[in-house]
């Protein structure tokens, strides 16, 4: 299901518009004598006195909604070269050579807006190859204790759908957490020149996307963008089980360096080397320190209708108005939440293990995990209410990224109030239907990487107790590797354990063809709504499921079957 439209309450007075954009001004009519508020690139959006970006995409061509869009309201629209003769004669128009161009630079100076008014305003980027989404609701919820937060909603994490979660900030938050996503060459380069990230995380690097990029390679050096995006002062969240990650930042020469992940559990733990244990003090600065943060939460996301909840209100920045480079300079060089040098090199960092923020133990809970993670020169043990080995490796990565970016310590009590927010739907969530059946609904995405973590969780899910069933579309995008990684998943499907496995057509069939050869039942379906029907006549009461496949197979009518 797509993401709902977002709406936001970006204001721009003309002139700022072509300024960012690069633009041209043709007026239509009156000049306006008020900032427009709103900014979109969908009709269904438009409300009056808003401002209307024609983008092209693969179907559509936002130059041909252009009365639609003045018909809703817009004062301002902005159009590529040429193209200004479409608009009727009642409103301001804007004339860019690229429309997603300028759409992402006039994101990129709204959230520098954002960083001179806020004053200790932080970007955090998320990327990887699978559990992006998980590390940024994760990272998003764990900020929510401190400060407002905003961050991304549902898929927008790609050149159209970042600037519409960075238009929908707003004065009240401190803190930005986007993920940003990649299916094509230069497109994260793209988004990190506008967004300009404070803190970046490379979840993994594995082969998804890898078509027209050249293989895991080639995704090393895109994911790589990220990294390359940080200033002096920004801070590399690195996998430290991820020798492509670590090669992406090394690479990337950044500065400063947290580590996360597994490591050698047998190995003890290395004294932390990007900075000392962050300062403890609660949000507001008139309190004195105090030993760990325990109150506070605000958690905002594009779509209207988001979750919100009540929170102490943060300091205000200074009024709206225009914000140069300089201003963030001198934001970042005065701000105390500035991280000190690092006492130990960046190469040295990522070439050592065990990681900064490590998994020390996981004990299967019900459908999560009882997680200890050594962090900060201490050690928590928290209940994720996410099952698997991947999504606290997420955790892991999901504290180093808070711990960055706010400077300030949580404690057991408030991560778990944190985790506690957390909704993933169609990732991994876990759920109980008719005849005591278990549906892993994992169905929102899937690459080589999250498939072999899916089907590790519905192994420790369903256990010994329960028959396991795996219902699975096919891997799209994986270019030049997709037969060899299909084929590669019916080992994966055996080792899980799985007594019954049904496919939804395309080249999984492949991977039903390996694990049909080492005993396990397959069935074969062209369809995902053949394959559907099977699942709904074939599972069992008592059965564990794990439906899962690429967002373009549509794995969620199986699960829409089962319930």
């Amino acid at each position: 299901m797509a993401t709902p439209i977002p709406t936001n309450r970006a204001s721009f007075e003309l002139p700022d518009v072509a300024l960012a954009t690069n633009g041209n001004i043709r007026i239509h009519g009156p000049r306006p004598k008020e900032p427009a508020v709103g900014v979109v690139s969908d009709t269904r959006a438009v409300t009056p006195n808003s401002i209307f970006f024609a983008l092209r995409g693969e179907t559509h061509d936002g130059h041909d909604f252009l009365a639609k869009a003045v018909d809703g309201g817009a004062s301002i629209v902005v159009v590529e070269r040429g193209r200004a003769g479409a608009v009727p004669n009642t409103v301001s128009v804007v004339e860019v050579e690229d429309t997603l161009v300028a759409w992402g630079a006039l994101a990129g100076a709204y959230l520098q807006r954002w960083r001179a008014e806020s004053m200790v305003g932080r970007v955090v980027a998320i990327t990887g190859s699978a559990g992006k989404t998980t590390t940024k609701e994760l990272t998003a919820a764990l900020l929510a204790e401190i400060a407002p937060t905003h961050f991304t909603a549902g898929n927008l994490n790609n050149r159209v759908g970042v600037p519409a979660v960075i238009f929908a900030l707003e004065p009240q938050h401190r803190y930005c957490v986007l993920e940003m996503g990649m299916s094509l060459k230069g497109e994260l380069d793209a988004i990190c020149a506008f967004a300009r990230p404070d803190v970046a995380v490379v979840v993994n690097v594995g082969v998804a996307h890898a078509e027209g990029v050249g293989g895991r390679e080639g995704v090393m050096r895109e994911k790589g963008a990220v990294y390359r995006a940080l200033d002096k002062y920004g801070v590399a969240i690195v996998n430290a089980d991820d020798a492509f990650v670590r090669r992406a930042a090394r690479s990337a020469r950044v500065r400063k360096v947290e580590t996360f992940g597994r490591g050698d559990l047998g190995a003890p733990e290395r004294p932390r080397g990007s900075f000392a244990p962050p300062p403890i003090f609660t949000h507001e600065p008139s309190m004195a320190p105090t030993s760990l943060v325990r109150e506070g939460s605000a958690l905002s996301s594009s779509p209207a209708g988001g979750r919100r909840a009540k929170t102490r209100s943060a300091p205000p920045g200074p009024p709206r108005g225009s914000a140069r480079e300089e201003v963030r300079e001198e934001v970042r060089e005065e701000a105390p939440m500035s991280l000190p040098p690092m006492s130990v090199p960046p190469a040295e960092i990522l070439a050592s293990a065990p990681p900064h923020y490590r998994l020390v133990k996981r004990v299967p809970e019900g459908t999560g995990s009882r997680v200890v993670i050594t962090c900060a020169g201490r050690e928590v043990a928290v209940h994720l209410p996410v099952p698997g080995e991947a999504a606290a490796i997420d955790l892991t990565a999901a504290l180093a990224a808070q711990e960055a970016a706010s400077r300030q310590l949580l404690d057991a009590d408030a991560i778990e109030r944190a985790l506690g927010r957390v909704s993933l739907s169609g990732r991994g969530d876990v759920r109980t239907i008719r005849d005591d059946v278990l549906v892993i609904d994992d169905t929102y995405n899937a690459n080589p990487s999250s498939m072999r973590a899916g089907l590790a969780t519905l192994a420790e899910i369903a256990g010994e107790t329960r028959r396991k069933v795996a219902v699975l579309g096919e891997m799209k995008e994986l270019g030049a590797l997709a037969e060899a990684e299909h084929e590669a998943l019916g080992d994966d499907i055996v080792n899980a354990g799985v007594a019954l496995a049904i496919g939804c057509g395309g080249l999984i069939d492949l991977a039903l063809e390996r694990a049909e050869a080492q005993g396990v039942e397959v069935v074969r379906a062209s369809t995902t709504e053949e394959a559907a029907r099977e699942a709904a006549a074939r599972v069992k009461p008592g059965d564990a499921v794990l439906v899962k496949g690429s967002r373009s197979v549509g794995a969620e009518k199986v699960v829409a079957a089962l319930a």
